[in-house]
Parts: C-alpha cells; structure tokens; sequence
C-alpha cells in the first residue's frame, strides 16, 4: 500500500491520510535515483570531514495489505486483502545483509569512509542503546485510516511487515519510526565514542497496493483499485554528527516510491476477497536489492553535494 503519511512501529501503529499516493518513479537496471525525487530535511552537516559508520540497515518486507471499507450515503463497503507467499525470512535477512553492503559501497564511492558495523556494535555506548534489542525478523503491523468520498465514508488499511536488520543485528530503540529516530543523544554518544558520524538508514518494500478513494457507486470492493507492484515505498537516510547532546541530523528521504515494475508473481490464488500471490523468490530478491542499491546511489550523490 502507498500511503502520504505513515508511521511503522514494532507492535502497531496509527497514522491519517488524506488522497492518493504519488505516482511511482520507475527504474532501469544499474540506475541510480534522480535528485528530483529525494527530500533533504533538518539540514545538518553532510560534508565527509569525519569517518561514518551504519550499525542499523532496516529493511521493512510488506507481507499482507488489508483494505476494510465502511461506506457513506451512497458509496459502498468491503474488504480487500493480499498476502504474499513465497518469500522466507531467510530470504528477506539475505537482501537486507546485500543492502548494507550495497549502501556502504556506494557512499565509499561517494566519498565516505565507512567505519565497519561491527566496531559500533562491541562499544557500551551501542550496548546502552540496545537495552531493549527486538529481534531482526520480528513482525511489525502498520495501520492507516483514510477519509473516502462519501457521507462518514472511512477506509482503514493495515499492513503486516517482517522488519530485517543488516547483518542480523538488534532492532534497538523505535528504529523503524518514519520520520525520525529515537534516542538521538544515545545515538550521537556512539558517534563520539568512535570519532566518527553515524548514519541510520531504512526502507519499506511493497508488494501490493490498494489505492484510498477508488471507490465506485453500489459495485463493492469490485470496484477498488489495487495492484502488486514490487517497490521501495519509502527510503530514508539519517546521518548524525558525534555529539554527547544529541544533535539534528541531516536527512534524506525518497518523496514517492520507486519501483523496477517487475513481474514478479508467478501465481494468484482468490478465496472470495483474499487473494495469494506466490512470487519467484529469484525475481524478488534480484530485482529489490536492485531497487535500493539504487536508492543507496541516488543518497550517496546528494549527501556528496
């Protein structure tokens, strides 16, 4: 699902929006994305005047979409919902660990010099962080309520996500909150334990989308329009100065999605409004690493400038 504002935490979460989705930014093999498309937000310092280090890489994996409609005068109601199939978490903890390596290549190339994950991970500062690690891999649930067109017409959707950290590391803190991390001075007492920046990267891959307001007069969820579309939803990058106070970051983010509109199902199953995808596992994985390497890319330009 696309949403304009949302918000994921490790157990649920609520968020309100109001019209359509952007229109995805679709990609090439080997592209990067276009300036166009990233948003620099709480400008701080991006210059490469100190090393930087990623102890969290967060891959967020959409594993069902759930639409439930409650109509208004004469609009309609329903239910409409998609679960993918096909996918292990194995495979989910393999392109995220591919993603890590891919982000830090690409800002080595752009100028960084990237401290390794690991080094973070053994300071007490990092331990202080984590002191309540979740698990890479747990179950993450995301939900939305959308305004339709009708009299008191409510549309609220839910989404179930697997959440994967490179190199199996601890989820710590709130981590997966668009929009901003938790415990920045924690955050940025890390960076000062190594002398170094620290940067924060996550993303939330979609398989399928179930656009608000697509509804029609009298014809049920029929009437909806949805899709499966494999795309990188959202993409942020947070990059932190060693500071003992805490400080802003400087922060990028993609302002629509970005698919590489592959086909990637290889079979569809429908039990009334319940529908099954089964994807190929090959297809998936090439094609959404593909898709954030270009992400990391276009980061790396623009933290470069």
């Amino acid at each position: 699902m696309q949403f304009s504002c949302s918000l994921l935490v490790l157990g649920c979460a609520l968020s309100l929006t109001l019209g359509a989705a952007d229109k995805p930014f679709e990609l090439k093999a080997g592209d990067a994305i276009p300036s166009k498309i990233i948003y620099t937000d709480h400008l701080g310092p991006f210059k490469h005047d100190l090393p930087a280090v990623l102890p969290l890489v967060v891959v967020s994996f959409q594993t069902q979409a759930t639409e439930k409609g409650r109509g208004g005068g004469i609009f309609s109601s329903g239910t409409l919902q998609y679960t993918l199939d096909g996918i292990s978490p194995l495979l989910m903890q393999k392109i995220t660990d591919q993603v890590q390596e891919a982000l830090e290549a690409e800002l080595k190339a752009g100028g960084w010099q990237i401290i390794p994950a690991e080094k973070a991970v053994e300071l007490d500062a990092y331990k202080a962080w984590a002191k309540s690690p979740d698990p890479s891999g747990g179950e993450a649930e995301r939900s939305v309520i959308a305004r339709g067109k009708g009299v008191n017409s409510l549309f609220a959707s839910k989404e179930l996500e697997r959440v994967f950290v490179g190199g199996k590391r601890p989820l710590v803190g709130n981590g997966t909150v668009l929009g901003g991390w938790a415990g920045a001075p924690a955050i940025c007492k890390l960076g000062l334990a190594l002398n170094a920046k620290v940067i924060l990267f996550r993303a939330l891959v979609n398989f399928a989308n179930i656009e608000t307001g697509k509804r029609g007069l009298f014809t049920g969820n029929q009437s909806w329009k949805s899709s499966t579309v494999l795309e990188v939803s959202y993409a942020e990058l947070d990059v932190y100065p060693p500071d003992a106070s805490g400080a802003t970051p400087a922060r990028l983010h993609t302002e629509v999605p970005v698919t590489m509109f592959s086909d990637f199902i290889t079979d569809a199953k429908r039990d009334g409004s319940h529908h099954t995808l089964t994807a190929n596992p090959e297809r998936y994985e090439k094609d959404t690493v593909e898709a954030l390497r270009a992400v990391a890319k276009g980061f790396a330009a623009v933290s470069n400038k």
